[in-house]
C-alpha cells in the first residue's frame, strides 16, 4: 500500500481523500480483499463500499452500527430503482461483516437489506400472441403428432410448445437466408475494392455504372465508412438510393451495420444448443470464439458474462454441411466481415475491449462516432425488431409477433421446449442453470401457465357469444346463482331445470361456462364482486385443496380460478371499483370446495 492509491482491474484506484477516517489503513485492506474475490473489483468498490466509507468520513470518521443504519436510510432517500440501492446497500453490509470478522470494528447486529424488486420473467415466443389448436398450421399440425407426451404436458400446452418451436425455427431460417445475402454481398464488395487496389484511377458514370464499379469508385473515394447522406456525392446518393434502397443497405456491402448484424444475432438467440442470453451473444462474444470441437462435425462456441476468459462459456455445437450456414460457420463469417473494419474501431471507446479481447458483434457508425464501435442495448432491440418485420414477410408465423417480440423472448421459448420435451434437468444443463429451482420456473410456465393463455382465448369468444349485458331485458330471465353467473334453468327448457319446486339445480363445481343455462352478466358491481370474492376463495384453498384433492384441483377449480381471472381482466376499472367497495360493505358466504 503506497499513500493509498492501488491498482484495481489496470487503473490507479485513490483513497487518499478519505485519510482522516479511523483505521483507514486495515479497512482498505479489508475492502482489497474482497474486491479480489469479485468479478469485476473495480465495480465492486465503487458499488457500495466507496461510497460507505465516504458516508462514514464525513458523519463520524469511524464504522459503526448507527454509521450502517444512517448510510442505509441514505441510499434509500436516492431516487434510483429499488434493485440499484439494494445492490448499493448489499456490498456495504457484506463489507462491514468482513471488518466484523476481521476484528477490525465491534461485532454488532446488522440492519436489514433494502428490499429488491423480484425479477420479471420473460414472456416466450408463445405467450407474445398464443393460439389455439384449431388455428394451428399445417407445419405446427405435423409437429404437434411427433410430439411425444411428457410429464404433465396436456393438448393445451403440447400445442404451445409446437407453436412456440415453430416461430423459432422459422426466425432461424430466415437468419440464415439473410446471412447468406450479406456474405453474397460483402463478397461482391470485397471483389470490387481489390480492383481498386490494382486500378486507383477507378470511373463513375453515373446511374450507368454496374454494381461493381458503384462499389469501386465509393470506396475509393471514401473507403469503407460511407459519409453521411448531406456529405456524399449527390450523384452516388441518387445511383445508391435507386439499386440498393438507402446508405444503409450500401454500407452493408462494405463492412457490418446494425441490420446486417441482425440476422447473426437472432441466429445465435435461435440455437437450441447455447441457449444464450442477449447480453451473453452482443456484449459478451468476442473475436475467435469459434473453436475445433472434439471432431471434425463439430465446433466449440465461446460466450458469456464478464467473469474473465477461463469462465466463459463453452458450448460444442454441429458444424453442419459446407453449403449450411450452421452457428459455427455464420460466427466464422462474421470474425471476417467485421475484421475487415478493425482499422475502423472508435479510439476512446472504453467499452471495445474486455479482459484483453475485442468484442465480435460491432458496427459501422456512419452518423455519430463515424467508426467501429460495439452494439449497445438500444441499438440491438431496435435492430432485432427490424429484423423479425422482415423475417414475417417470408414466413407467415411470425406475423403475430413481429412488433411486439425482443430477444429477450428467445431464452423463455428455449426453456419451454426443453423443459417440455426433455425434462427439468436436461433444461438445466442446457440453461447452465446452478439450481434446479431456477429451472423450475420455466416448468411450472410450461405446464400451466402457455396453457392458461389458450384458455383465456376461448373463453373469450365465449364472452362474445353468450354474455349478457346489464340492463337488458333479457337479463330478467336469468337468476344469479351466487358463484358470479345467472342461471336461466327454470325459465326454460334448458338442460338443467329444476324438478321440485324452490331446489336449485347446481352445485359450485358444476355451475360454470360449461353448463347451456349459464349466462354472464357484464359490467354489473354485484357480479363483479363475486368473481373477485371468488378469487380470493379459491386462492385460500389452493394449498389445501392440492394437499387433500389434486385431481379436482386441476380438472376443476384450477380451471376454474383462471376463469375468474379472465372475466375480471374484462371489466371496466370503474366497475371493478363498485364492486370492490361493495366487498367490503356486504357479507358472503363461500361455498365448500371438495
Amino acid at each position: 500500500m503506497t499513500d493509498s492509491v492501488f491498482v484495481v482491474s489496470g487503473k490507479p484506484f485513490d483513497w487518499r481523500h478519505l485519510s482522516g477516517l479511523d483505521g483507514l489503513r486495515s479497512c482498505i485492506k479489508v475492502a482489497i480483499a474482497g474486491a479480489a474475490s469479485h468479478s469485476d473489483p473495480s465495480t465492486y468498490l465503487n458499488g457500495g463500499v466507496r461510497q460507505f466509507l465516504e458516508f462514514a468520513l464525513v458523519h463520524s470518521n469511524r464504522v459503526t452500527r448507527q454509521t450502517l443504519v444512517d448510510f442505509r436510510s441514505h441510499v434509500e432517500a436516492q431516487s434510483r430503482s429499488a434493485n440499484t440501492k439494494y445492490g448499493l446497500f448489499a456490498n456495504a453490509r457484506g463489507y462491514v461483516a468482513r471488518l466484523q470478522r476481521a476484528r477490525i470494528v465491534g461485532q454488532f447486529l446488522l440492519p436489514k437489506n433494502l428490499p429488491h424488486e423480484p425479477a420479471v420473467h420473460k414472456a416466450n415466443l408463445y405467450e407474445l400472441a398464443p393460439v389455439r389448436i384449431e388455428e394451428l398450421s399445417e407445419r405446427q399440425r405435423q409437429l404437434l403428432s411427433e410430439l411425444e407426451p411428457f410429464g404433465e404436458l396436456d393438448d393445451l400446452g403440447r400445442c404451445a410448445v409446437v407453436v412456440a418451436q415453430e416461430r423459432i425455427e422459422a426466425v432461424a431460417r430466415h437468419a440464415r437466408r439473410e446471412i447468406s445475402d450479406i456474405a453474397q454481398r460483402f463478397e461482391l464488395a470485397q471483389a470490387a475494392m481489390a480492383k481498386v487496389g490494382a486500378n486507383p484511377g477507378v470511373a463513375f458514370a453515373g446511374m450507368d455504372s454496374s454494381l461493381e464499379e458503384a462499389i469501386a469508385w465509393a470506396y475509393s473515394r471514401y473507403g469503407r465508412l460511407m459519409p453521411s447522406s448531406q456529405e456524399i456525392d449527390s450523384t452516388l446518393y441518387r445511383s445508391i438510393k435507386k439499386r440498393f434502397g438507402g446508405l444503409p443497405v450500401f454500407q452493408s456491402y462494405l463492412g457490418p451495420t446494425t441490420d446486417s448484424l441482425a440476422p447473426f444475432l437472432a441466429l445465435f438467440l435461435a440455437d437450441s444448443f447455447c441457449q444464450p442470453n442477449v447480453d451473453d451473444v452482443w456484449n459478451y462474444t468476442f473475436r475467435d470464439c469459434v473453436l475445433q470441437g472434439g471432431s471434425k462435425s463439430t465446433a466449440i462456441i465461446r460466450f458469456g458474462k464478464l467473469r474473465g476468459s477461463e469462465q466463459e462459456f463453452g458450448v460444442e455445437v454441429p458444424v453442419g454441411s459446407a453449403d449450411e450456414w450452421s452457428l459455427a460457420r455464420a460466427l466464422r463469417f462474421l470474425n471476417v466481415y467485421t475484421g475487415s473494419c478493425l482499422g475502423l474501431t472508435e479510439g476512446s471507446g472504453k467499452h471495445k475491449y474486455v479482459d484483453g479481447r475485442q468484442r465480435l458483434f460491432q458496427h459501422l457508425d456512419r452518423i455519430a462516432s463515424k467508426s467501429l464501435r460495439p452494439m449497445d442495448p438500444g441499438s440491438v432491440v431496435d435492430c432485432m425488431r427490424r429484423f423479425l418485420e422482415r423475417a414475417a414477410q417470408h414466413e407467415p408465423s411470425l406475423r403475430r409477433i413481429a412488433k411486439i417480440a425482443t430477444g429477450e423472448n428467445f431464452r423463455p421459448t428455449h426453456a419451454l421446449i426443453c423443459v417440455s420435451r426433455k425434462g427439468i434437468f436436461e433444461a438445466q444443463r442446457r440453461l447452465r442453470h446452478k439450481a434446479i429451482p431456477t429451472t423450475q420456473i420455466y416448468t411450472d410456465r410450461a405446464h400451466m401457465r402457455s396453457s392458461r393463455s389458450m384458455r383465456i382465448i376461448s373463453f373469450q369468444e365465449y364472452l362474445y357469444r353468450n354474455a349478457l349485458r346489464a340492463g337488458e331485458e333479457s337479463q330478467t330471465a336469468a337468476i344469479p346463482t351466487g358463484l358470479g353467473l345467472h342461471c336461466r334453468a327454470q325459465q326454460t327448457d334448458l338442460p338443467g331445470a329444476s324438478t321440485e319446486e324452490g331446489e336449485r339445480c347446481w352445485r359450485p363445481d358444476l355451475c360454470d361456462s360449461g353448463c347451456a343455462s349459464a349466462k354472464l352478466v357484464l359490467e354489473e358491481p354485484a357480479t363483479v364482486c363475486t368473481w373477485m370474492r371468488m378469487i380470493q376463495h379459491l386462492e385460500s384453498q389452493r394449498g389445501r385443496m392440492v394437499a387433500d384433492y389434486p385431481e379436482r384441483w386441476e380438472q376443476v377449480w384450477e380451471p376454474r380460478l383462471v376463469w375468474y381471472h379472465a372475466l375480471l381482466s374484462k371489466t371496466s376499472s370503474r366497475v371493478r371499483k363498485q364492486a370492490k367497495d361493495l366487498c367490503v360493505s356486504t357479507d358472503w358466504s363461500p361455498p365448500s370446495l371438495t
